[in-house]
């Protein structure tokens, strides 16, 4: 450990010195917005007068890729307020309208269209900042800046309406947000909020403009917002939202594979009902009873060949998304995905001056565990109701420092796993930045089960310490991190598939910018570093270095190589020199309706099957095509070839596509295909395997959506299966279940 500290300080004082400062100037000037007069229309038309009561700002500094040059394009930024809503507006002029990119797609899908957006941190303590985007036609996507190293949020949303139009000078977007949908301070006095307003400008090269000037060199993104003062007399939100949902489904299965039909099913359905109280303006009670979790976008499809540790598939059910952003930390102790069927759940969610407080239960039906270990993980799910709390307490001492506390709990009659545990967010210099974190976990599995699984017979305890340090400026990239978790540590209720592991690893990086756009790059980056980990027995685990090269240019190109020429792994007690490592990855979009991608990867790896070393290689092309502005076709293709020697070991073909056609910005239709191949060599494998198998699924869906809590929808999906076993006996592909669901929901207000 000393010595991991001590190449630490070294690392970090070359990059301090070496780098050098940069004087840092933040936005202090306070802007004044007042009550509305004159009411507003929202559509997407700036009527005479309707906006001439309002703040205006125009949005003056190109800071992506330009570093605070003046605008090319010129955009205003419009802002007033009433007694129930915040309304803003852009007037986004443009030298050719035909060039304007926006589609009619679904809500969160804006990305690669002209768009315009505010941040709002209306507690302006910098922690954490509201993003309500628009694109030119109108479409929303929102979702919550986390501060202090967090990252962002794009599960959150929100109820508000906008409309945008494209014009002869450009577009204009108009937006009305409710009080009720957001949180804010209980005063009835002027307030001072922190909002950013800026627009993305997607052509050969995508450009940003902001409302106020963003300087690189200092690590607080929200710090540099304007200050908007006013927002008096705003009421005192006690809202209440009551969700009634209905849903239903019907799955007939082929109990055995060689039947000649499938057998029906019931007609299942449920009736559930989720409750949003406002307490305050920034205290939330959620609680529902039989919840609809149903999930209508499929996974996508991931190889589960010769992996050694447990996939991970995001989180997309709506009551586990909202404020999912409190819980996030470095050390993944909370991850609701192992919440599988819950009866129920509550929550309470509320920010108070400089605090931030975040409690969830939930009783679920089944009992989702992971077993970890340096080598890689084994998994069960176990029928038997399981009590799931998860506590959370954060103190921003203010945008360079924050501390928080962390507690879950999963129990059962004869299960228990409880985790605490602490971390910090500390910016000492800009731009510097420092994150910790220590958990420590108790647990104890029913014999059985550990007998079944290799696991401690008796109630065990286990730690977990994380620690990390980035220098980020617009031209110097560094990071240094630590990871330490022992064999016994166990966070149930998160996802750590890994333990047994000590080590570190860094990185340094320089970035080259165009600043006045004429060059044949807008960004190249050059990157070096590695990592060593060790078990917990002072053995190698894993070690690498690296070096990569990334491109930015033209036509939204983006160009990476990278190279790891030294390797090594540790698997089932044995150390394995692999050889070198090359991955190139490149994306562009020629027009505003294709963007291609193309990924390669070749490099020796375990055969964990076998227990020998070979060499896999992987291709993974894409497409995206948007005709017209409401067909959408995305089609991912990905060949996995695994070869010991002059002979294969497997071949693995996975194809996907999704097709949606939007008739307006609620109503759509959309298709889903999964098509998995596998192609195995008998003679390689110690065990019997199936040389052959393939999956198909498919989903097809039919959506009504007034806003994202108020939907309806009719599906299908079906799996098909087939393959061959070492004897030769041939299963074709054989649809083996099929659903018909539906869900009916609308949300009230009050």
């Amino acid at each position: 450990m000393s010595k991991t500290f001590f190449c630490f300080l070294l690392f970090f004082s070359f990059s301090r010195y070496a780098f050098g400062q940069t004087e840092i100037i933040s936005n202090t000037n306070i802007l004044e917005v007042a009550s509305s007069l004159f009411d507003v229309s929202v559509d997407g038309i700036m009527d005479e007068g309707e906006w001439d009561d309002a703040m205006q700002i125009p949005l003056a500094y190109e800071t992506e890729p330009g570093n605070n040059l003046p605008a090319s394009s010129q955009t205003i930024f419009f802002l007033k307020y009433d007694e129930e809503n915040i309304y803003f507006a852009f007037k986004a002029l443009d030298d050719d309208p035909e060039k304007i990119r926006a589609f009619i797609t679904d809500r969160d899908n804006v990305r690669n269209n002209d768009r315009v957006g505010v941040y709002l941190d209306p507690f302006n303590t910098n922690a954490s900042a509201y993003d309500f985007t628009i694109n030119a036609l109108g479409i929303q996507e929102d979702g919550i800046i986390i501060g202090g190293g967090g990252g962002y949020d794009s599960s959150w949303d929100a109820l508000w309406e906008s409309s945008g139009k494209i014009n002869d000078e450009g577009f204009f977007v108009e937006v009305k947000l409710p009080f009720k949908s957001i949180r804010y301070p209980s005063s009835q006095s002027a307030q001072t909020w922190a909002i950013s307003a800026w627009r993305k400008i997607p052509r050969s090269i995508e450009v940003e403009t902001r409302s106020h000037p963003i300087y690189q060199d200092l690590n607080c993104h929200i710090c540099q917002f304007n200050r908007v003062s006013g927002f008096e007399n705003i009421p005192v939100n006690r809202n209440i939202e009551i969700l009634p949902t209905y849903v239903g489904n019907k799955t007939d299965e082929r109990i055995n594979i060689t039947d000649e039909r499938l057998d029906g099913g019931k007609l299942t359905t449920s009736f559930g009902i989720d409750a949003r109280i406002g307490i305050t303006n920034n205290f939330i009670l959620n609680g529902t009873y039989n919840p609809d979790f149903s999930q209508i976008e499929a996974d996508a499809a991931q190889l589960n060949i010769n992996n050694r540790f447990a996939l991970r598939f995001p989180e997309q059910r709506p009551f586990f998304q909202e404020g999912a952003e409190i819980f996030d930390t470095p050390e993944e102790v909370v991850f609701t995905r192992t919440i599988a069927d819950p009866v129920f759940g509550s929550k309470a969610t509320g920010k108070f001056g400089k605090s931030e407080l975040a409690i969830l239960a939930a009783q679920d039906e089944i009992n989702n565990l992971i077993f970890p270990s340096n080598d890689g993980s084994g998994n069960t799910s176990l029928d038997e109701n399981t009590t799931s709390v998860f506590g959370r307490y954060k103190y921003n001492f203010n945008s360079a420092l924050y501390i928080g506390i962390l507690s879950t709990t999963r129990f059962s009659e004869n299960y228990t796993n409880l985790v605490n545990g602490g971390d910090l967010y500390f910016r000492p210099i800009d731009p510097l930045s420092i994150e910790l974190q220590y958990v420590h976990s108790e647990t104890s599995y029913p014999s059985e089960i550990a007998t079944q699984y290799g696991q401690p017979e008796h109630a065990f305890g286990g730690d977990a310490l994380y620690f990390s340090s980035e220098y980020d400026t617009r031209q110097w990239q560094s990071e240094f991190s630590y990871l330490y978790r022992n064999d016994t540590f166990r966070a149930d209720g998160g996802f750590i598939p890994q333990v047994d592991i000590r080590g570190f690893d860094y990185y340094m990086r320089r970035k080259l910018w165009a600043d006045n756009g004429q060059n044949c790059f807008t960004q190249i980056q050059c990157t070096s570093g590695g990592s060593r980990y060790d078990n917990t027995r002072d053995q190698k685990s894993e070690s690498q270095i690296f070096g990569s090269i990334t491109y930015e240019g033209p036509l939204q190109s983006e160009i990476e190589v990278a190279v790891s020429p030294v390797r090594a792994s540790r698997f089932s007690g044995v150390l394995y020199d692999l050889g070198p490592e090359l991955e190139t990855e490149l994306s562009l979009r020629p027009s505003r309706a294709i963007r291609l991608a193309f990924s390669f990867e070749a490099s020796d790896q375990i055969d964990l099957a076998n227990e020998q070393t070979g060499t896999e290689f992987e291709i993974e092309p894409s497409i995206s095509l948007r005709l017209g502005k409401r067909l959408e076709m995305d089609y991912d293709y990905s060949y996995n070839y695994f070869e010991r020697g002059t002979k294969y070991l497997f071949k693995a073909h996975i194809f996907e596509s999704n097709i949606r056609y939007n008739f307006t910005a609620r109503f759509f239709i959309r298709s889903i295909i999964q098509y998995q191949f596998t192609d195995r060599n008998p003679d390689l494998y110690q065990a019997e395997i199936n040389p052959t198998e393939n999956e198909l699924f498919t989903q097809w869906l039919i959506s009504y959506t007034l806003n994202p809590q108020s939907v309806l929808f009719l599906g299908y999906s079906d799996d098909y299966l087939g393959y061959e076993t070492e004897v030769n006996t041939r299963i074709d592909l054989t649809q083996i279940d099929r659903t018909f669901f539906f869900k009916v929901g609308y949300v009230w207000r009050f």
